[in-house]
C-alpha cells in the first residue's frame, strides 16, 4: 500500500497556472506506476537509496504526484538518519548553492526535481523546501505548495513569513479550517499582527461561504470587530470576491 494522499498567496495572482494537476498513484502511467509501487516496497525493507532514485524519476515525468513526494520526503528523513549526516548536509548546501548560479534559466518542473537532489542530501533545507513551494506555486500544484510550506514549518515552527505563506495557501486550496488555526497560530505570538489578522478575516469568511452562513454586511463586520482582538475596524469581502480567492 503506497503512502497516502491528501487533499501564499496574499495576492491571487501570485498563482499562475500552466494546465498542470496533481495526480494519485492510480493514474500514473503503467511503468511509472510500477515505480511507485516498487520504491513502496523497498522502503519497507530500508533500500533507500532506491526509492530515491525511483520517486525522482517518476516525479521528473509526473511532478504533481503527491504521494510519490511524500514518499520522497519520508526517505530523505530516513537516511539522513542512517547516513554520516554533516557530509550529506555539506553537499546539499553545495547543491544549492550551485544551482542558484542557474536558477534563472530553468524552468519550474527543472527546480522541482533540483530541490529533491538538494533535499536528498540535505532534507532540513528551508530554501529547497521553499523552491518546492515557489515552483510548484507556478505549476498550479496547491497540495504541493502546502506539503513544501507544512515542512518549513516542522523545521522553523515560528516563523512568521512561513505561517504567512502556508496560511494563504491553504485558502487558495479551499482548507479554510486551516488557514484560521495558522492565523490564530500567528496572533497568540503577535496579538495586533496585522497580516495575521488579515488572514484571520479572510479565513472566517472562507468558513461563512462554505457553510452558507454568510450574513449581512453590517452583521458580519460586527462579528469580526467582537472577535477582532484590536479592535480595529475590517473591510470585507464580498461572498463572489471570498469564492474567487480560493476558486483557481
Amino acid at each position: 500500500m503506497l503512502l497516502p494522499e491528501y487533499g501564499v498567496d496574499p495576492d491571487i495572482s501570485w498563482w499562475i497556472l500552466s494546465g498542470m494537476t496533481e495526480v494519485s498513484v492510480s493514474s500514473l502511467e503503467a511503468r511509472q506506476r510500477k515505480l511507485a509501487e516498487n520504491a513502496n516496497l523497498a522502503l519497507a525493507s530500508g533500500q533507500f537509496d532506491y526509492v530515491l532514485e525511483a520517486c525522482a524519476q517518476v516525479l521528473k515525468a509526473t511532478p504533481g504526484c503527491l504521494s510519490v513526494r511524500r514518499m520522497q520526503r519520508a526517505t530523505q528523513l530516513m537516511r539522513i538518519r542512517t547516513k554520516y549526516r554533516v557530509t550529506l548536509m555539506l553537499q546539499g548546501w553545495t547543491k544549492l548553492a550551485l544551482f542558484r548560479l542557474r536558477l534563472r534559466k530553468v524552468d519550474s518542473a527543472e527546480r522541482l526535481a533540483a530541490a529533491g537532489k538538494i533535499l536528498t542530501a540535505n532534507p532540513f533545507s528551508s530554501p529547497a523546501l521553499n523552491l518546492v513551494a515557489e515552483a510548484g506555486k507556478t505549476l498550479g500544484l496547491r497540495e504541493t505548495v502546502i506539503f513544501a510550506l507544512e515542512a518549513v514549518r516542522e523545521i522553523q515552527p515560528r516563523d512568521r513569513a512561513n505561517l504567512l505563506a502556508l496560511g494563504s495557501a491553504y485558502l487558495a486550496a479551499s482548507h479554510p479550517d486551516e488557514a484560521l488555526s495558522v492565523a490564530e497560530e500567528i496572533l497568540a505570538d503577535r496579538p495586533h499582527d496585522p497580516r495575521g489578522q488579515d488572514l484571520r478575516r479572510d479565513a472566517t469568511i472562507a468558513q461563512a461561504v462554505r457553510n452558507g452562513n454568510w450574513e449581512s454586511r453590517a452583521s458580519f463586520r460586527e462579528k469580526l470587530r467582537r472577535d477582532n482582538e484590536s479592535g480595529a475596524p475590517e473591510t470585507l469581502m464580498p461572498p463572489t470576491a471570498a469564492y474567487s480567492r480560493n476558486s483557481l
